[in-house]
C-alpha cells in the first residue's frame, strides 16, 4: 500500500478509497478537487494499483495496512470516508477495527448489496 496525502496533517481527515483499476492519486485528483481547503486528504493505492507494485491479496489485508498507518500517524477520527467498489469492501473491513471514529461514511458499489 502506498499512501498519498494532501493538505496539512492535523486538519480534519478525508479518506478516499478507490475502486478497482483506479489509483489513490486519481481518485484524489477527481474527488479531492471538490473539497474546500482545510482538510487532510488521504488516498492510498491498494495492492496492485497506482504506485503499489505489490499484489492485492484481500480487502482485509489492505484494511489492516491502512489501519496500522492511520493509528501510527496518531489519527483517531475520520471526518469523511468515501469509498467505491473494491474500496467499499476495504472500508467495511477498516470499520471493523478499533481505534478509529468515522463521522461520515459514503460507500458505493455492488459489493455492498
Amino acid at each position: 500500500m502506498v499512501i498519498h496525502t494532501y493538505g496539512e496533517p492535523g486538519a480534519p481527515v478525508v479518506l478516499l478509497l478507490h475502486p478497482m483499476l483506479v489509483s489513490g492519486e486519481r481518485i484524489a485528483a477527481h474527488l479531492g478537487s471538490k473539497l474546500p481547503e482545510g482538510f487532510f486528504l488521504i488516498a492510498p493505492d491498494q495492492g496492485g494499483h497506482g504506485a503499489d507494485r505489490g499484489e492485492f491479496v484481500s480487502p482485509g489485508q489492505e484494511a489492516e495496512k491502512l489501519h496500522r498507518w492511520l493509528t501510527g500517524q496518531g489519527i483517531e477520527e475520520i471526518r469523511l470516508m468515501c469509498a467505491a467498489s473494491l474500496g467499499g469492501v476495504t472500508a467495511m473491513e477498516l470499520m471493523k477495527r478499533g481505534g478509529l471514529h468515522f463521522r461520515a461514511v459514503h460507500l458505493d458499489g455492488v459489493p455492498l448489496a
